[in-house]
């Protein structure tokens, strides 16, 4: 259980914190694994629209795409994909600009999608919310996060609310797609691959 820090008079330290409040969400059909794994689910599935669209772009198989991209971490990614997408298409273009709030829409989930994949969680002091707990070390400096009880917290209502958003931008670029004929490319260019 955690013990808010205006009932003790140190904040409990971060080995006490993860063995003391650590919420224990066992089993897959709890309500914060199944919007973590929905998130984390549609987040990935929006990383391949991205790929599909982009392969449109530069009318490459997406096979061919997969294999440029597969060094890329999501936010390089999409960074190699804005200036691509700059490059490529024409500022008056409408696409471009289409294209480009895409790739702002996916990123508004980067935060959570990262604490969800990478970070411990732990019961929060608000009702039914949970606080990522992690460590980072930078400039030979430890820091600590997720300790103190007014530090950013979600509630599986939050998580939801993102995949909602996810899967929206899912649904908008694959119309983007039959609107703009980027689908018949990506056919046309499937269809051409050759596999030795």
């Amino acid at each position: 259980m955690f013990v808010p820090r205006s009932h003790t008079n140190l904040a409990p330290s971060f080995p006490e914190q993860m063995g003391a409040n650590v919420s224990v969400i066992f089993g897959m059909s709890h309500p914060w694994n199944c919007a973590a794994g929905a998130l984390i689910t549609a987040y990935a599935a929006a990383e391949v629209e991205f790929n599909l669209l982009l392969s449109a772009v530069l009318d490459i198989s997406i096979y061919e795409m997969a294999l440029l991209v597969q060094p890329y971490s999501a936010s390089t990614r999409r960074d190699v994909f804005k200036a691509i997408v700059k490059l490529r298409l024409p500022a008056d273009d409408p696409k471009r600009d289409k294209l480009l709030n895409f790739l702002g829409r996916h990123k508004e989930a980067d935060r959570l999608r990262n604490h969800l994949a990478h970070s411990n969680w732990v019961n929060s002091d608000r009702e039914g919310a949970f606080r990522p707990m992690y460590a980072q070390a930078r400039d030979g400096k430890a820091k600590f996060f997720g300790v103190d009880p007014t530090e950013h917290d979600f509630t599986v209502e939050e998580v939801q609310q993102v995949v909602k958003k996810l899967q929206q931008l899912i649904f908008d670029m694959r119309q983007f797609k039959k609107e703009t004929g980027y689908y018949e490319v990506i056919q046309e260019n499937m269809n051409r691959t050759r596999y030795d």
